[in-house]
């Protein structure tokens, strides 16, 4: 299979999506692919992700001229799924996979008319089920953090970011039914100051207790429905793929 001939939608994650990224950053792609007939049809394909680098770097052509020399610094990394993957964790609300639905445009760096439907369609994903997802992910941020103290911070100052992100992001998704991927004009400055250090490991631990118990009290008041609508995405899973199996995705 051409990977890149059957991606629908390729985004900048990481660093780059949540406006944090540094010169040094590296440069990290998801995205979504509908394989051809054989995958569904046939015995022999197995596809679900694609993550080699000889296979992400087949979207270099798809870079700004300023990433790809970013590449060339640092490294190009990424995951492809498959649609049915992608769309099952988007219905756990992975964090990464509404990423890939949820960034700015100006993050897309590939897109068809399948893609545009599932970004059109991506509020059907947003459900209670963030609260879990969200506070595991920052969980095991801190697990990292509380088990492998690094010197000069006395934790990974990286992982403290990402803890504080995960948290934020979670409890907005519950107040206000919106996904701030982008956080260049919220508290990136913020994001970047913990990066550098800035926050003690006391004051780290006492944010993310409080940003957990925000979004524990949050209950059945949250902005978002308690569950994902399986019926409405279950159409749009089979819309997408028929319409890209008979060669119009």
């Amino acid at each position: 299979m051409d990977l890149r001939d059957h991606t629908v939608l390729l985004v900048l994650g990481g660093s780059r999506a949540y406006g944090i990224a540094t010169p040094d950053s590296d440069v990290d792609l998801k995205g979504v692919a509908i394989p051809p007939a054989a995958h569904f049809h046939g015995l022999r394909s197995t596809f679900e992700q694609a993550d080699r680098p000889e296979e992400i770097a087949a979207f270099l052509v798809d870079l700004f001229p300023a990433e790809r020399d970013a590449v060339r610094r640092t490294k190009l990394e990424g995951t492809v799924y498959e649609i049915r993957k992608l769309l099952r964790l988007a219905l756990d609300a992975n964090p990464n996979v509404l990423d890939v639905l949820f960034c700015r445009d100006s993050e897309v760096r590939l897109i068809r008319d399948a893609g545009r439907e599932l970004r059109e369609s991506r509020t059907l994903f947003l459900s209670r089920r963030c609260a879990d997802t969200f506070t595991g992910y920052a969980r095991a941020q801190l697990q990292r953090i509380r088990t492998h103290p690094v010197e000069p911070f006395g934790y990974n100052t990286k992982h403290g970011a990402h803890l504080v992100r995960l948290l934020r992001m979670g409890r907005e998704i519950l107040t206000t039914g919106e996904v701030h991927v982008w956080r260049g004009d919220r508290d990136a400055d913020e994001l970047v100051a913990i990066r550098d250090g800035a926050w003690s490991h006391e004051r780290l631990i006492a944010e993310a207790e409080k940003e957990q118990q925000a979004i524990r009290t949050i209950g059945e008041g949250a902005a978002v429905p308690a569950e994902p609508d399986l019926a409405a995405v279950d159409r749009l899973c089979v819309a997408l793929v028929e319409r890209a199996l008979a060669g119009d995705g």
